[in-house]
């Protein structure tokens, strides 16, 4: 492990990039096989407390980074080495029982702006791109469960880290915008992880199904939490404007605003999974930091709505369409709620209660005010909106 490390890190000896590029996977696997061998626990363990283990980090979050680009390709154009295989290995590397995890987190707490958020960069766009449809060549049933589940908790290492005030504090608006673009898409991650192979169909899943998708709502949980951090910069921002819209806002387009307002709404389709986790153990927390956080993210989306209303129409139509979506789900989740057994969102709790129809309230009045703005626009958008309204 630490001539391997110290071959990709002294320039004399491999200078190229793409030599240090061939090594990465091998540095990997090395580290992965000594990791779970007990017999070099001792000697893994002694590495982990030196400062070599940040170069070993430094390197294996590269090598995420390569991973992240290569394995959206086809197997055949893959660079040898960047295989779902090694990605399996990454996140096993870093699990939370393994040595490496506290220099994981010494690293990114060290990390500056960029290294931060080309890190979570890397692990996001490994678990948007899963292969969620079939086990990868070579996988057992086991081997799959594993790479879904610590590929995805890594991403979760790397938002509570994110998270403290003082990466954020470190993060410009371009990295900030960078951050929530690739976490938007994963709001809805426990509803995607429950379409990977053995836990569809509608088919009763086995436990450790359940103990991945509790993984994933998890992880859900902390990148939300991560996007209402960001998101509280802009309040202050906007706050400072004397309410005006400030330039430097996260969602800086409709396009933006829509996309803040479609990953609350598969957040929210989420909370029937969510609410038949949380009654196989009504003492796991996972379930319940999942309400608040889905919660919290829709409030972003009201906000981030509210701003577009506030401007004169650029395209109102796709932002109404997103304000009425998100409507939509908030009033399926009243439903659900209500005829649920102990549910999550109690209706009957003030807070929850106000909540809500606050939420619904606020969706509904700023989707009709952007409609107020450009009606044409929205009869030439076509019907669909129009079938998302309450009746």
């Amino acid at each position: 492990m630490q001539a391997c490390a110290q071959a990709c890190v002294v320039p004399s000896v491999f200078p190229s990039v793409a030599a240090q590029r061939q090594l990465l996977p091998w540095l990997v696997s090395i580290c992965h096989s000594l990791s779970i061998e007990q017999a070099w626990a001792a000697h893994v363990a002694h590495i982990a407390r030196q400062p070599l283990a940040q170069d070993i980090v430094q390197l294996c979050l590269s090598f995420a980074g390569v991973l992240a680009v290569a394995l959206p390709l086809p197997p055949e154009q893959r660079p040898a080495g960047y295989e779902w295989m090694e990605a399996f290995q990454l996140g096993e590397l870093f699990a939370l029982d393994c040595p490496l995890h506290p220099a994981l987190r010494r690293h990114l707490q060290a990390a500056d702006g960029s290294h931060a958020t080309a890190a979570l960069t890397a692990v996001a766009q490994l678990v948007q791109n899963l292969p969620l449809d079939q086990p990868p060549a070579g996988f057992s049933q086991e081997q799959y469960r594993g790479l879904l589940a610590t590929v995805t908790d890594l991403l979760t290492t790397l938002c509570i880290e994110l998270s403290n005030p003082r990466a954020l504090g470190q993060l410009g608006v371009e990295q900030r915008r960078q951050v929530a673009k690739q976490l938007l898409p994963l709001a809805g991650l426990p509803h995607q992880l429950q379409c990977a192979h053995g836990s569809r169909q509608g088919e009763q899943c086995p436990a450790e199904d359940d103990q991945l998708l509790l993984v994933g709502v998890d992880t859900a949980s902390c990148l939300m939490q991560l996007l209402v951090a960001l998101r509280q910069a802009d309040c202050d921002a906007f706050l400072r404007a004397g309410g005006q819209r400030p330039a430097t806002l996260l969602a800086s387009s409709s396009a933006d605003v829509a996309a803040w307002c479609s990953a609350s709404g598969a957040a929210l389709q989420c909370m029937p999974l969510v609410q038949r986790l949380h009654s196989l153990d009504r003492q796991r927390e996972a379930p319940l930091n999942f309400v608040d956080s889905a919660l919290d993210l829709a409030w972003c989306a009201a906000f981030y709505v509210e701003t577009e209303a506030m401007q004169p129409a650029r395209h109102a139509a796709a932002v109404q369409l997103a304000a009425w979506q998100l409507h939509s789900r908030l009033a399926q989740l009243v439903h659900f709620m209500a005829a649920a057994e102990q549910p999550l969102v109690r209706l009957g709790d003030e807070q929850h209660a106000a909540a809500l129809l606050t939420l619904l309230a606020s969706a509904m009045v700023d989707a009709c005010h952007l409609a107020s703005t450009q009606p044409k626009e929205m009869e030439e958008s076509g019907a669909a909106s129009a079938g998302l309204r309450p009746k």
